[in-house]
């Protein structure tokens, strides 16, 4: 009688990668187009949520929105412009006196793209921030370009967190060969393999 053949089939999990990536440049410009902040750019996965920031800018009120400030990354690149008036000095409130600039807190992987929702800190010139990383599920913080606590003052400030995947070890899985006659009784130990 012929003795039975051991056959190891070992997998491993596919993973498929889709890499096409949409763009959407947010502008800060005056009501002659001419631009007061840097553009922001957002990139994102096809098909996934985006959302711009409306930024405060010391001396001017923001007008109008061109674009659509939340959507979905699409193939062609979008825009979304915001629109601010400027202020002359009769129009300058104590509470515009006292506004500081923005501090935007941008969430990016290693390839510039948008993990998480930028957060906002508005306040008066003076107010302190402190930027605190977030967790965020399969990630960890790389490094912080920018300022991690400071002043709100008359600029607007962009601190970007890129985070960077976590490593995770490949777990095999373990098979148990069992050694059984063909009624089910039991003709060896269980060997217990593990990958």
């Amino acid at each position: 009688k012929e003795s039975p053949q051991l056959v190891t089939y070992v997998y491993k999990k596919k993973v498929v990668v889709n890499d096409e990536s949409g763009k959407v440049t947010s502008m800060y410009v005056d009501e002659n187009g001419n631009h007061i902040f840097n553009n922001l750019i957002y990139k994102g996965k096809l098909g996934n949520d985006y959302k711009t920031s409306q930024l405060k800018i010391p001396g001017y009120k923001l007008k109008e929105v061109v674009g659509n400030e939340r959507d979905v990354y699409k193939t062609e690149d979008q825009e979304v412009t915001y629109v601010y008036k400027k202020l002359s000095p009769d129009e300058m409130t104590e509470e515009d006196e006292k506004t500081g600039g923005s501090v935007v807190v941008r969430y990016e992987d290693e390839d510039g793209n948008i993990i998480k929702e930028d957060i906002i800190y508005d306040g008066d010139k003076g107010d302190g921030f402190e930027i605190d990383p977030d967790d965020i599920p399969d990630y960890e913080v790389d490094k912080v370009v920018g300022e991690e606590k400071g002043d709100i003052d008359e600029d607007v400030k962009v601190i970007t967190i890129v985070y960077k995947p976590t490593q995770k070890e490949e777990q095999a899985s373990t098979v148990i060969a069992k050694y059984v006659d063909t009624d089910g009784n039991t003709i060896l130990f269980d060997n217990v393999y593990n990958g």
